[in-house]
């Protein structure tokens, strides 16, 4: 087993480490790494080996595309081809948590199995000096979540080293900053259509570009990730928008403050002041940390808002909560 860690308070540390995951994945591994949204899985999107190892250890599904990930626009907009509306949208958010769906370039060196041997894939430019670090190092990178696939999205290295049993080497580089993953958006068709809410989200987008015309995506079928209808789910039975009296058996997400007194079972608070930003970087660790306790054996969150993230936040616990228990 291979472990990585980056000591953010120790440079040349943090440069040793983030050099030897380079290494390993220049040798078509692959390595968890941290983003501003979650961890990823990531292996050179330029090898089928690589891609394949993702796909084998995520258990993910041959059919479900990878979103590819850059250093710089440049690269970027090199391998993808967008509009000119598409273009001004991209160069004002990258780098970001932002995925654009866009056509590919005849030149592009990714490997077909990393969008499925679609003509279209999922790309973006993604704002953390670590991943930045590594991306120019070794070059475009396929990057999943770094998770078995459908289960619960990984913020901290931690989330990686158990979902994995210690097998997979994870660049620690501390909780990811947003928490959920990237606003997804198809930018082949004009409107532009919007497959998976995240931090760009509508209201903020028409508020950004007045110019620019989205709409929410009516088609169900699966050309990027995160947009199957069972996904980022834990092991226990989720229950959405519960209120007290709680279930004893049931651990409990909050969203600020409870009438009455705290719940004798296992509780977690995403925010008590009801900062709906603080709730999406915990969301995931809430999942997590209610997923492995010996004291409860459902997870039931009271009702999150949708507004800003929110609507993200509620799109992923709709996700998880659909997972057949039986």
């Amino acid at each position: 087993m291979k472990y990585f860690f980056l000591w953010r308070e120790k440079q040349d540390a943090s440069r040793d480490s983030a050099s030897g995951s380079g290494d390993f994945i220049k040798k078509n591994q692959i390595v968890a790494l941290p983003t501003e949204t979650v961890y990823g899985l990531a292996g050179r999107a330029e090898s089928v080996e690589a891609v394949e190892k993702i796909y084998e250890v995520k258990r993910r599904p041959i059919s479900n595309p990878l979103i590819v990930h850059y250093a710089t626009q440049e690269m970027a907009l090199k391998d993808g081809v967008l509009c000119e509306q598409g273009k001004k949208l991209v160069k004002k958010i990258w780098p970001g948590p932002l995925t654009v769906v866009v056509d590919k370039s005849p030149d592009s060196r990714v490997v077909s199995l990393a969008h499925c041997g679609l003509a279209s894939f999922a790309i973006r430019v993604p704002n953390h000096p670590v991943m930045h670090y590594i991306l120019n190092q070794v070059g475009p990178l396929a990057a999943p979540s770094a998770n078995p696939s459908g289960g619960v999205s990984p913020t901290t290295a931690e989330h990686v080293h158990q979902a994995f049993s210690g097998t997979v080497p994870v660049l620690d580089a501390g909780p990811c900053v947003i928490g959920v993953e990237s606003t997804i958006i198809d930018l082949r068709f004009y409107p532009f259509s919007i497959l998976r809410p995240g931090y760009w989200t509508l209201e903020k987008l028409l508020k950004e570009f007045p110019d620019i015309s989205f709409q929410e995506a009516q088609s169900s079928d699966i050309i990027t990730p995160g947009t199957s209808f069972q996904h980022y789910s834990p092991k226990k039975p989720l229950f959405l928008n519960v209120s007290p009296p709680f279930d004893l058996e049931m651990g409990i997400i909050g969203f600020g403050p409870l009438q009455g007194d705290l719940p004798t079972q296992p509780f977690v608070q995403l925010s008590v002041k009801k900062n709906i930003e603080e709730a999406a970087r915990n969301i995931f660790s809430a999942l997590h940390y209610l997923d492995r306790s010996e004291k409860c054996l459902s997870i039931g969150i009271v009702p999150i808002p949708s507004y800003g993230i929110g609507a993200a936040i509620n799109d992923r616990l709709t996700r998880a909560a659909l997972k057949d228990h039986s």
